[in-house]
């Protein structure tokens, strides 16, 4: 009967190339009663289904666009970075320079007039661009590398991938339009000679957004020009006083600068907090025939009770009690709910609870008339001066922009108009 025989090659061992399988069938007395040949192919996976160069660093053609690390005399790059190793079963791994003294990457251009940009640790170092000497340039220039690599985990096992890579700017672009965009109604002026001095076009301006041509932030906005901004002094720091009101003829003054005056029924609502007797009551006030105002006696009244839990400064005091001995000690201005109030650790104070139904029954309304009254009182305050300033608005240049130079097309067309 026909039968299907399969077997498996250990990939660390066996390295792609054609082997010859023989099929050998023998009966209990080991006679040959079968036998047969055939060539067996292994082979690697295309390159393209293993390694390929990211999408976003390839232009149209499919060469690498480097931008790397501007340093002061070289841009540097590893190459390694520029690879997606696609097949996480198959192990690609690249050369190690253990293993082969020329690394990974191979630079397929160099020679002995131009030596390789790539070292065996598979950076790339190419001299940054040439002012001086333009046939020097090596920047916009495509040269050819490959990338040695193995799979299976099994060096022998080592295939090469060509590609082409360009050194290129982030910056530049040979569209300038597509570099750098400006508002064109920023670009024209009508000048009167008679304002000359005051007119002028400011380029700066103009440009709405620079793009960056190429890299991992190909068509991202950086900034083009560096904005001083505006700096201004902090302001000064003032500090109310709440127990004691601005005030004129012994009336106290509002916020609006006038005398602080009191509906009816406000000011019937501060006679029963206070406990003024009916007959002691203004009844031209309750009738509506004439205004009362607040006077100062009326606020050291209500600040003599407000006093027994805000600070001057307007800070809430909190009471509290030593656990041990139970007894009332003197007011923290503090959170109530820190208890380790001294800072060493120990919690030596609670909240006095009893103080506080102080506030909520005995002195409820007392507290409410001076809630209620002192958002419209103008008081008088210490005033800090304000330490330093604020700078808003200011804008660093990109990093990767060394200079920017505003210059005419041609100068000489351009001074028949300075």
């Amino acid at each position: 009967n026909a039968a299907t025989i399969g077997f498996k090659l250990d990939s660390q061992i066996y390295e792609p190339r054609e082997y010859k399988v023989t099929l050998i069938a023998e009966d209990a007395y080991e006679a040959v009663i079968y036998k047969a040949e055939a060539a067996l192919n292994v082979a690697n996976p295309e390159a393209g289904v293993v390694i390929k160069l990211a999408d976003a660093f390839v232009n149209e053609n499919g060469v690498l666009q480097i931008t790397g690390t501007p340093g002061t005399t070289h841009i540097t790059y590893n190459l390694a970075n520029a690879f997606v190793l696609k097949n996480a079963a198959i192990h690609t791994t690249f050369v190690d320079p253990a293993e082969e003294a020329n690394g990974a990457f191979v630079d397929m251009d160099a020679t002995e007039e131009d030596a390789a940009w790539t070292n065996a640790d598979g950076e790339l170092s190419v001299a940054k661009y040439n002012y001086a000497d333009v046939t020097a340039q090596k920047l916009y220039k495509t040269r050819n590398f490959k990338v040695r690599y193995y799979m299976f985990n099994n060096p022998a096992n080592w295939s090469e991938f060509e590609f082409q890579a360009e050194v290129i700017s982030e910056i530049w672009n040979e569209d300038p339009t597509a570099a750098i965009v400006m508002d064109a109604t920023k670009l024209t002026a009508t000048f009167d000679a008679a304002k000359a001095a005051d007119q002028k076009i400011d380029v700066a301006a103009a440009v709405t957004k620079a793009i960056l041509a190429a890299g991992a932030d190909r068509g991202k906005t950086y900034n083009l020009f560096a904005v001083a901004g505006t700096t201004t002094p902090n302001a000064a720091t003032k500090t109310y006083n709440y127990g004691v009101p601005t005030a004129a003829g012994g009336y106290v003054l509002g916020t609006d600068g006038n005398i602080v005056t009191l509906t009816v029924v406000e000011y019937l609502t501060m006679c029963d907090a206070f406990g003024v007797p009916a007959a002691n009551r203004d009844a031209a006030v309750i009738s509506g025939e004439k205004v009362y105002k607040l006077t100062v006696a009326d606020w050291n009244a209500i600040w003599d009770v407000a006093q027994k839990y805000y600070t001057t400064a307007g800070k809430e005091i909190y009471w509290n009690k030593n656990t041990t001995t139970e007894t009332l000690n003197k007011p923290v201005f503090d959170d109530k709910d820190k208890a380790d109030t001294n800072g060493d650790g120990v919690k030596n104070f609670l909240w006095n609870e009893s103080h506080e139904e102080d506030y909520k029954t005995v002195h409820k309304a007392q507290m409410a008339i001076y809630t209620s009254f002192k958002s419209k009182i103008a008081f008088t305050y210490t005033e800090t001066p304000g330490v330093g300033s604020t700078t808003t608005g200011a804008v660093t240049r990109d990093g990767r922009v060394k200079d920017v130079t505003i210059t005419f097309a041609d100068p000489v067309v351009a001074a028949k108009y300075a």
